[in-house]
């Protein structure tokens, strides 16, 4: 086959519609495993909507109640929402036993300190209470020092959308002591089952509090400056966790730098996302070593030869499994020439954007484009990665994946 044939083909399957083309055998499609993982939890929901409406007509409203034992009603119970079971425990002393025997389901807690630094009109702390991801099933409330006295305030929206604010008094109390307890108290309550925390209280007594260690932790964001206190939050943490952002309340640049001993524990180095507002004291040995498939942090000790052998890392098949995203952020501007040194690119111009105008669309409006180049995998050069420089920000996004139509093998780009 000539090559103006062979260019002809080329073209035709880059502009075939996606939907019409099959996959490559040997590939996962990401999209087909996002939609199974969506219908699976679709139906999973269903079937448990379907078993709540069967003990429901069951139930009668409750009229059957007595009826049931022990454990059955612990299994209606963990099904209900928090205002449904305050009103139950109300009902005897039978009933709030069993409802202080199930664990309240509880998502996520965040409590931040919150001043004018913070853009705030006062000193106070917020608590915010996460029952289900997210949704809108959630509380918050504010605690407040009046003379000697704490106050709590919340808001509470009726069912026309009014707002109306509430407040209680604690006489002769702290409020930072009565924020603890308050923390402890819903920590307790859902048997510290929270998939998520938020932690943003410089002064909170970790190294003394009752909290115990957090199995099911996914999440955590830690807004506080005081390494000695994050290590100690870090003890109760699995040493697996999806996501970890160390910033601050104030998301100003600060003179801070995370140290390796802070960067180093299992819960960073095992993180599947990472994120640092801060400047973080990040040497080439531990980079290679992070399992995160999405990171994002200022470093200024990483050198250009410690991103070119991460780009080369990659292109040999060496990098972490399912990497996707990679930002770095340095003080000073970054040599494109040595990062890039030894590496095969292909610069993005208008060819390539004529040739693939959705994928340069959605790239531009997610990030800013700078001086962008396509780097080909090694082990498959249907693979790829895009490499946008900006100024003091190095960015590498794993853009381009291996698809085949009709035997035909091509990339198909798209944002991460």
């Amino acid at each position: 086959m000539d090559k103006s044939n062979e260019k002809r083909r080329e073209g035709a399957i880059s502009k075939k519609s996606r939907a019409d083309m099959s996959e490559d055998e040997s590939e996962t499609d990401e999209e087909e495993c996002i939609m199974v993982r969506a219908a699976t939890s679709f139906f999973r929901e269903r079937e448990r909507n379907r078993y709540l409406s069967v003990i429901a007509t069951y139930i009668k409203t409750f009229e059957s109640w007595q009826l049931m034992d022990d454990n059955c009603k612990m299994s209606v119970i963990k099904h209900l929402d928090y205002k449904t079971r305050c009103r139950l425990e109300r009902c005897s002393r039978a009933d709030s036993k069993l409802v202080k025997n199930v664990p309240l389901n509880v998502y996520g807690i965040e409590f931040m300190e919150q001043s004018k630094e913070t853009g705030h009109e006062s000193t106070r702390i917020s608590i915010t209470i996460e029952f289900e991801k997210d949704a809108n099933e959630k509380f918050e409330l504010f605690f407040e020092q009046s003379s000697n006295d704490t106050v709590i305030k919340w808001i509470r929206t009726s069912e026309y959308f009014i707002p109306t604010k509430f407040s209680l008094t604690i006489e002769k109390s702290n409020y930072q002591e009565e924020a603890v307890k308050f923390v402890e108290k819903w920590m307790k309550k859902c048997k510290y089952g929270i998939s998520k925390i938020t932690v943003g209280m410089d002064n909170f007594p970790i190294e003394t509090s009752n909290i115990s260690f957090l199995p099911n932790l996914k999440i955590v964001k830690m807004c506080i400056e005081n390494e000695n206190k994050i290590k100690k939050w870090f003890e109760k943490f699995p040493e697996e966790l999806e996501d970890v952002q160390l910033t601050n309340r104030t998301w100003k640049e600060t003179s801070i730098v995370v140290s390796p001993d802070v960067i180093d524990s299992p819960q960073i180095m095992n993180a599947k996302k990472l994120f640092f507002f801060n400047k973080i004291d990040l040497s080439g040995e531990l980079l290679f070593q992070l399992k995160a498939t999405r990171f994002s942090f200022h470093s200024d000790r990483l050198t250009e030869k410690d991103i070119n052998q991460f780009i080369r890392n990659w292109t040999n098949g060496k990098c972490v499994e399912e990497f996707k995203e990679a930002v770095f952020w340095s003080k000073e501007e970054r040599d494109l020439e040595q990062i890039t040194s030894g590496i095969e690119l292909i610069q993005w111009d208008q060819t390539f954007k004529r040739e693939y105008p959705e994928f340069w669309e959605s790239f531009t409006k997610y990030w800013t484009l700078g001086v962008c180049y396509q780097v080909k995998s090694r082990i498959n050069p249907f693979h790829s990665i895009s490499l946008n420089f900006t100024g003091r920000t190095v960015s590498i996004y794993v853009t381009g994946k291996a698809k085949q139509v009709n035997g035909v093998k091509y990339t198909r780009y798209r944002i991460p």
